[in-house]
């Protein structure tokens, strides 16, 4: 295997690197956490489908009261990838403590606009419901269809975008692009009642 001179190359070679290219300029604990995202996201859409996609807790307590907890665990979760994203942006400008008062209002209006997300994806069920003919119920589309997932992590990722939040979005649109196989940036605007039909491969 490897001597400890043969490490020490390894090593070497890897500070020569960072030393000379901006690329690693920013230090590992400033960046958001992918497998973090991943868990708001779930988070996020037990909250927007809670009968389809409801958090174990929700087994031994009155949904109400676990609804109550969700939302302030994952307001809490949110903000603190906002912040990291926040911190490591290119120029980022301002201290700490008021980063971490944008990292909080955003997650605010984020977390208070989950109602009309919510309504927006059901009129995007619907219109899929109405578009494929091979749907059988709102259920089988919910549960099963790619094509909702993508379109409901748009949603969200979309609406940190224009909060001028980095990082964030992309993570969140390329995590449901690896799922699902359909690609849409978060920049992008999409209307009332979108439908995606077969979406494997469509950008």
């Amino acid at each position: 295997m490897l001597s400890i001179e043969n490490i020490q190359a390894i090593q070497h070679g890897f500070a020569e690197t960072r030393k000379n290219s901006q690329v690693f300029a920013v230090s590992p604990v400033a960046l958001p956490d992918h497998a973090k995202v991943t868990e708001i996201i779930s988070l996020l859409r037990s909250l927007l489908f809670p009968n389809y996609y409801p958090p174990e807790s929700a087994l031994q307590r009155p949904i109400i009261t676990t609804e109550a907890a969700m939302i302030s665990l994952t307001a809490s979760a949110l903000k603190e990838q906002i912040r990291l994203a926040l911190s490591c942006r290119n120029g980022s400008s301002g201290t700490p403590e008021e980063r971490e008062e944008l990292a909080s209002r955003i997650t605010r209006h984020f977390m208070m606009d989950l109602p009309e997300i919510q309504q927006a994806l059901a009129y995007d069920i619907e219109a899929i419901f109405e578009g494929d003919p091979a749907a059988r119920s709102l259920a089988e589309i919910i549960f099963s269809y790619p094509s909702l997932f993508a379109i409901m992590v748009h949603r969200l990722a979309h609406r940190l975008w224009l909060d001028g939040v980095p990082l964030l979005p992309r993570i969140m649109s390329e995590y449901a692009h690896r799922e699902t196989g359909i690609d849409i940036h978060p920049g992008s605007q999409i209307g009332k009642a979108f439908c995606i039909d077969h979406g494997t491969g469509v950008v």
